[in-house]
């Protein structure tokens, strides 16, 4: 179960609270904090290029030249990535200075100096409402305190980046505060919160499909709850291990964990962890196709969520029994559980599930080639992958979102949606994402215009899925480049590549895939004969062709 967190006192901002005022008055009171930044840079610059007098005013000149842009320009993007960049710069040189002060030196300045910067950064991105980057300020922050052994503050800028990051869905940024704090939990020897850490660490490490790592935490964190005698801390932590078991396909080992904790909060009195568990036990039958013993477990949760008043759990749950609905081509009753879920979530500020039960809803309707609803669906869940900046499933939607164009025929907006598909894949390093998107954009340019731009894609995918290692994604791209080169009548590079797909479904030991390959290798062989003894049409392809039952 992810870690809980109290939401400290004066909310995120690092601007005073006041009573309301305009942009211009927040930001004069903020002079300040860039009075006192420009005076410790400024020293700590004339202390590094040796106190010339020329250097102390140029400098003190440019800081007042950039704080009067960033107060009255127009360029306010520009302005903040100048507080970047000087924030990046003072706290590389406050890390330089604190390993020195390790053995002995000391440079109360340069410290000074990174806080004031980023005390400036995180003010001026919270006016901004740039959340992403004002969550770096007080990570930032968080580690100089930390750093000066300052653990009761760091903690403060921990939980405060905690809870920005949480909201916005960055897993990154959530792992790295789940790790800062168990460093100071850890140094201060207040093992409960250390192990309280691990589990949020091993709940983010799970997010990012970290198994390895996550698996780690968790055993960490169990092994500190047996040792403490914490029965809850042991049902959190087998609920996290379920969960990686889980995703590695370890349906048995799942189970075990999940029927463990069950049986610890019911011996606790621990309802929400028991329907917890519930719900993991539902995922694992999911998993195995198992659909009535799901279906059962998801509706006990759901129960005992009502029960007590866990909105949270009630609507999640809506959610996974819309998911069991629809993996049984169930249609209606997975509508009606999506559209429930979504009225739930509108009142709530998890965008992250509301675009997850907007996209479930659009596979309802794709399945039933009901294509605007779909649409619908999933532009509104695109602008909120977009918006909270989750790329692996905006880039999912826009593959769906591209299928529903392919089943309109309208393959000018599919062959957009794959296109950024295949951009925002190449964006976050999902080369498996990246490849597939390629494929299907081959497929919408064969459709549009035949044997000219789809090749390009074609050959793409086939790069990517052989850099990879995926044979099975390989396979069909060689297929394909084979049925475009006898397409071509380049019958010698036709039978290249058929010999290497029957090289590689050999390897795969895919049935019949010799019979297959021979068959094309022997259309290829009549054509070339054809094409040589007289210059007549090219007979129609074979039946088995790769593309011979084209889909985009």
């Amino acid at each position: 179960m992810p870690l809980r967190i109290k939401r400290p006192p004066g909310g995120l901002s690092l601007v005073p609270k006041t009573k309301k005022l305009t942009l211009r008055e927040r930001l004069d009171r903020l002079s300040k904090y860039r009075i006192r930044t420009s005076e410790i840079s400024t020293a700590a610059e004339s202390r590094v290029n040796g106190g010339k007098a020329e250097v102390v005013r140029a400098s003190a000149r440019d800081k007042r030249l950039a704080a009067k842009k960033l107060r009255f320009g127009d360029n306010a993007d520009g302005g903040l990535l100048g507080i970047r960049a000087q924030w990046q710069a003072a706290h590389v040189q406050y890390s330089v200075h604190h390993e020195g002060e390790m053995d002995g030196g000391i440079s109360s300045r340069a410290k000074a100096s990174s806080v004031a910067l980023l005390l400036e950064m995180g003010s001026m991105y919270y006016l901004r409402n740039h959340e992403e980057s004002g969550a770096q300020a007080l990570l930032g922050l968080a580690d100089v305190f930390r750093g000066r052994s300052k653990y009761l503050d760091a903690g403060v800028y921990y939980t405060r980046a905690l809870n920005v990051y949480s909201r916005i869905g960055n897993e990154t940024g959530q792992a790295e505060t789940f790790e800062g704090l168990r460093e100071i939990y850890r140094l201060q020897h207040k093992f409960p919160e250390a192990e309280s850490a691990l589990i949020g660490l091993g709940d983010v490490y799970q997010l990012q499909s970290k198994d390895t790592g996550a698996e780690g935490c968790f055993i960490q964190a169990c092994d500190i709850c047996i040792r403490i005698g914490d029965d809850r801390g042991q049902a959190h932590t087998l609920n996290g291990l379920g969960d990686v078991y889980h995703s590695q396909a370890n349906y048995r080992q799942a189970e075990e964990c999940y029927t463990k904790a069950r049986e610890l909060y019911i011996r606790i009195g621990d309802e929400l962890g028991r329907a917890n568990t519930l719900q993991g036990l539902g995922h694992v039958c999911h998993s195995r196709s198992e659909y009535s013993e799901a279906e059962g477990y998801f509706i006990q949760a759901q129960g005992i969520y009502t029960r007590i008043d866990d909105s949270r759990g009630q609507v999640h749950t809506l959610q996974e029994l819309g998911d069991i609905y629809r993996s049984q081509s169930k249609y209606p009753e997975a509508e009606g559980c999506y559209k429930r879920a979504q009225e739930m979530y509108i009142h709530t500020d998890d965008d992250l599930s509301r675009a997850d039960t907007l996209q479930g809803l659009g596979d309802v309707y794709r399945s039933q080639s009901k294509y605007p609803e779909a649409e619908g669906c999933y532009k509104q869940a695109e602008e909120l992958y977009t918006r909270i900046g989750n790329g692996l499933r905006q880039a999912h939607t826009l593959w769906k979102m591209g299928h529903v164009y392919c089943g309109e025929s309208n393959y000018q907006e599919a062959e957009g949606c794959f296109t950024r598909a295949r951009d925002v894949y190449a964006h976050i390093g999902n080369d498996q994402g990246q490849a597939n998107a390629l494929r299907k954009l081959g497929n919408v340019y064969y459709r549009q215009s035949g044997c000219h731009e789809e090749e390009g894609c074609y050959i793409s995918a086939r790069d990517i899925h052989m850099r990879i290692g995926d044979d099975h994604g390989q396979a069909p791209m060689v297929h394909r480049l084979g049925h475009l080169r006898q397409q071509q009548d380049r019958y010698v590079e036709a039978e290249e590549f058929y010999e290497e797909a029957r090289d590689l479904d050999t390897r795969m030991e895919v049935c019949n895939a010799e019979d297959s390959c021979f068959a094309w290798l022997s259309d290829v062989s009549d054509e070339q004969s054809c094409s040589i003894c007289a210059a007549s049409s090219l007979p129609p392809a074979a039946v088995n062709s790769p593309l011979s039952s084209f889909a985009p």
